[in-house]
């Protein structure tokens, strides 16, 4: 998958795969009658946002006609992985620093559970490098 499919999504985008990630696999009616119960959204909209979901790849296609099913084609783990390595891969050696700070904060404010597991996965990297 090409780097530039991990940019972040727009506010419909996301509810979209939010939808897939955790229903699996779904027709057109399907999401947008989830989607539709938060917010007004036709549709025809909810169809063009799948065909763009599916250009950029994340999505896959499956079967014909009233049989299509839409599902996510990249877990939601490995889509925020790439975002947060897309990001840190733009910044600066002096940004990337302040960056992280600003991620630990974040992660800190989640509460001591959010830290340990910062913890667990930073000594997970670490056995692996050696």
């Amino acid at each position: 998958m090409k780097p530039e499919t991990f940019r972040s999504l727009g506010d419909l985008q996301a509810a979209i795969m939010e939808y897939l990630w955790s229903s699996g696999p779904s027709s057109v009616v399907q999401v947008h009658e989830a989607i539709a119960d938060n917010r007004k959204v036709a549709y025809t909209t909810v169809f063009t946002e799948l065909g763009r979901l599916l250009k950029k790849g994340l999505v896959k296609k499956r079967g014909r006609h009233l049989e299509v099913r839409y599902e996510a084609a990249v877990g939601r783990s490995a889509y925020l992985t790439s975002i947060m390595r897309g990001v840190l891969s733009t910044l600066t050696a002096e940004h990337r620093e302040s960056a992280l700070h600003g991620f630990v904060d974040a992660v800190a404010g989640t509460g001591l559970e959010g830290l340990a597991d910062l913890e667990r996965v930073m000594r997970q990297k670490r056995s692996l490098k050696k």
